[in-house]
């Protein structure tokens, strides 16, 4: 008898980790279209998309620019080991 309750107590525990599970799922999944769709409208704000826009530029023109210094020290490096 006293085995039966604790196999009912296991499956009825199953059960509500399931039922958690499938809501803590649906809460992640809702709070990432909720972050996407509040994202996509602030991109369509004039101010937000200079200030995005800016930003994106700063980046690329850095990486660019440590990218060719890097390029341009390898040259040289190569330059004065061929002379």
């Amino acid at each position: 008898m006293y085995l039966f309750q604790h196999e009912v107590f296991l499956v009825v525990f199953a059960d509500a980790l399931k039922k958690l599970r499938t809501t803590f799922r649906w809460i992640i999944y809702g709070l990432l279209v909720g972050l996407y769709i509040t994202l996509i409208v602030l991109l369509h704000i004039p101010t937000i998309q200079a200030f995005v826009a800016h930003k994106v530029a700063d980046a690329a023109s850095t990486k660019i620019r440590n990218r060719s210094s890097h390029w341009t020290h390898k040259l040289r490096h190569s330059q004065q080991i061929h002379s």
